[in-house]
């Protein structure tokens, strides 16, 4: 209903007041963001290139709101699985926000933030690492320990220490993030969501019984808040619901791992594509439905 109401509104204004219009942009970015947040990232991403060329036209790369387009480009790239020329547009972003406002600007500390993702997402962990670790010491400064963005980064670098094995060094940020959005935005923000998922697969990386235990328990608690909150076909569910069939098949409990492999698996095919880097990775169907003794026309009914 929202978007149909934006879209609609966007028509209005195109007509009424031009395609350069300030308002017209404002609304087209409004509109693009909740496409990406629905998974519709090939026309969130038609629509912000709509955006970035006429803001790079009007007002040229060294404006605020150019950068930011180029920056909401770059996201909706990344949902595609386009994940080089991401990268490409996520640096060309900072650059303008560091020219622009330097890196104390929030704008700024988001694009580093983006950016030291997409480092992890190319292997270049150290480099991530360095950048999230900067991003936290300017966020924490400006923002408090406790803001939804300080937290993101927290769990974040836990993330990227994790990926280069130092799981104490990841426990200690990624613990600390999960109690602090608990406390500050409440266990079922999508913040704690993302954070509690992203420690239980840090716990699943302990050689200790209990660790797997806590992993189970954290994913199991996450699903069920993010049903609840978002729905069971939701950008937030979907990686969730993922990650705890992955779990269940590692303790081989396969006929608790196939729906929820299967419902991740079509989320994730209907709204990313069949060749998404995330549908390819979301399930193993055959290897899941064989320990689960079940036949594949039984998954399908699933």
């Amino acid at each position: 209903m929202k978007q149909r109401k934006l879209s609609h509104a966007v028509q209005l204004l195109e007509e009424s007041q031009g395609l350069e219009h300030e308002e017209t942009l404002f609304m087209k970015t409004n509109l693009a963001y909740n496409l990406r947040h629905l998974g519709e990232y090939q026309e969130a991403e038609r629509m912000d290139k709509q955006v970035y060329a006429v803001r790079l036209q009007v007002s040229g790369p060294d404006d605020i709101e150019t950068a930011k387009s180029l920056n909401n480009l770059a996201l909706d790239l990344k949902g595609l699985g386009r994940f080089d020329e991401a990268l490409d547009l996520e640096e060309q972003a900072l650059e303008a926000f560091l020219r622009i406002n330097g890196e104390s600007s929030r704008e700024a500390q988001t694009s580093m933030n983006n950016l030291a993702n997409s480092f992890r997402q190319h292997g270049r962990l150290q480099d991530a690492a360095r950048l999230h670790e900067r991003t936290l010491e300017l966020q924490t400064r400006s923002l408090g320990k406790e803001h939804f963005e300080t937290l993101i980064t927290m769990d974040m670098l836990g993330v990227d220490y994790r990926e280069l094995g130092q799981l104490d060094r990841a426990l200690h940020y990624q613990v600390e993030a999960v109690e602090l959005s608990k406390a500050n935005l409440g266990e079922a923000h999508a913040t704690t969501i993302r954070c509690s998922t992203n420690l239980a697969t840090t716990y699943q990386r302990l050689d200790a019984a209990d660790g797997k235990a806590k992993a189970l328990a954290l994913l199991e608690r996450a699903l069920a808040l993010s049903r609840r909150t978002f729905g069971e076909n939701s950008p937030e569910t979907a990686p969730v619901m993922n990650n705890l069939a992955a779990a269940y098949a590692r303790a081989e409990r396969f006929c608790e791992a196939l729906p929820l492999f299967q419902s991740a698996y079509t989320w994730n095919r209907r709204t990313l594509g069949p060749n998404h880097p995330r549908t390819l990775a979301s399930v193993n169907l055959n290897y899941v439905t064989e320990k689960a003794g079940l036949t594949q026309a039984t998954v399908i009914n699933i």
